[in-house]
């Protein structure tokens, strides 16, 4: 198993750069997720080596592995360097533009309670919200519907946590229904 990948990223720069695997396993024609210039950016594995970079030369480690298998086999991978090679241009850039559409990252926001948070929510529950006493019966069970929703720790996206809203607030009516008319 390699030690470091060469990735060639989508900026104006003619060369690709050293990352550290820290135990992933991309291989060559696969995309990552490394940091570069303060940002998050994807690239495409062009190496796998065990050659450490020079003594002083900050390697930051790869963050995720975004495919399974090489998007890009070995001879569209040839094409590529020939590409960047004879048109001046540099490999990164060119190998984003053999990339497939899909394959573009899309920011996603994703939410969750974290210990804070919940130190916070049971601080309120055991002192009584001010706030939530102020909101409607529906808004309030809107509320808990997505403070319930993401107790649960793993991350969701907004959409999703709508959808939970929806569900469970509308649950949560019928339920109430139920119980007027049971109760009645």
């Amino acid at each position: 198993m390699s030690q470091y990948c060469d990735v060639a990223l989508p900026v104006p720069l003619d060369r690709a750069f050293t990352y550290q695997l820290g135990g992933l396993e991309p291989e060559v024609g696969a995309r990552v997720m490394v940091p570069f210039a303060g940002q998050r950016l994807v690239g495409v594995v062009v190496g796998l080596h065990d050659v450490a970079p020079e003594a002083g030369v900050e390697v930051k480690r790869v963050q995720q592995v975004l495919d399974d298998a090489a998007l890009l086999p070995d001879e569209l991978m040839e094409l590529g360097k020939w590409i960047a090679g004879y048109y001046c241009a540099p490999l990164g850039e060119v190998l984003r533009g053999m990339m497939p559409l899909t394959a573009e990252v899309r920011r996603q926001w994703a939410y969750r309670i974290g210990e804070q948070g919940l130190k916070v929510l049971n601080d309120a529950a055991v002192k009584g919200a001010s706030r939530r006493s102020r909101l409607s019966a529906e808004d309030q069970n809107r509320e808990y519907a997505v403070l319930n929703y993401l107790l649960s720790g793993e991350a969701a996206k907004a959409a999703t946590i709508r959808s939970a809203t929806r569900m469970r607030s509308a649950g949560a009516a019928a339920a109430t229904a139920w119980m007027t008319v049971d109760l009645g």
